[in-house]
């Protein structure tokens, strides 16, 4: 059961093609990685899954006890998802209002609009919201990400794993495959400026 005063109401839906990823490019994330997230990182009550794909983490979110609003651009009807409650054709990035969002944000960002995505988010959030983003670690270098992102807003916490993850491809996990890329959970708490913590997970 949601509240609806906690739901974002403002979010606007748009077509931008530069962004839309087609069903062989959806890179899901394995649920497991929420379980680690929480280790480490106490959420609020209320979490905002805004790329929500297929609904992997939304649902893994719920099952857990979050009341968990999920939003994803593409409807894709010829996949499986997992979470029936995704409000679709929402675009995070046509947000608007700023430091309005009361609760904490968690997603696997798009690749090609991660930045945008991280610098939305920052935006959206009200001092002292949480926003949990899994990345690859290569983020971590970068001169755009650095000036545009790291000098002014700092991650509070990356989480590295230890071991890699497996996104799944279209949704479907392939036992056989291995990642190439190694990932962690960047997590920004706005209005914080101190040192980043790495831990291994």
């Amino acid at each position: 059961m949601r509240n609806k005063q906690s739901i974002p109401s403002t979010i606007g839906a748009r077509n931008f093609a530069y962004s839309e990823r087609h069903n062989e490019e959806l890179y899901t994330s394995p649920p497991f990685i929420i379980d680690e997230l929480i280790k480490h990182v106490e959420l609020k009550e209320f979490v905002w899954e805004c790329a929500a794909g297929l609904g992997h983490l939304s649902k893994r979110l719920r099952e857990l006890g979050y009341l968990c609003f999920a939003t994803e651009l593409h409807h894709r009807p010829e996949l499986t998802y997992l979470d029936d409650n995704i409000t679709f054709e929402k675009d995070f990035l046509s947000i608007k209002e700023e430091n309005y969002y009361t609760g904490d944000i968690v997603t696997n960002p798009p690749f090609n609009t991660s930045l945008e995505f991280i610098t939305q988010g920052l935006r959206v959030l009200k001092p002292g919201g949480k926003m949990c983003y899994l990345l690859p670690i290569r983020y971590l270098e970068g001169k755009q990400r650095k000036k545009e992102i790291y000098d002014i807003n700092p991650p509070k916490l990356i989480l590295m794993f230890s071991g890699r993850v497996n996104c799944l491809m279209g949704g479907v996990e392939n036992k056989k495959a291995s990642s190439m890329m190694a990932f962690a959970w960047f997590i920004w708490e706005k209005g914080y400026q101190g040192d980043t913590v790495i831990k291994w997970i």
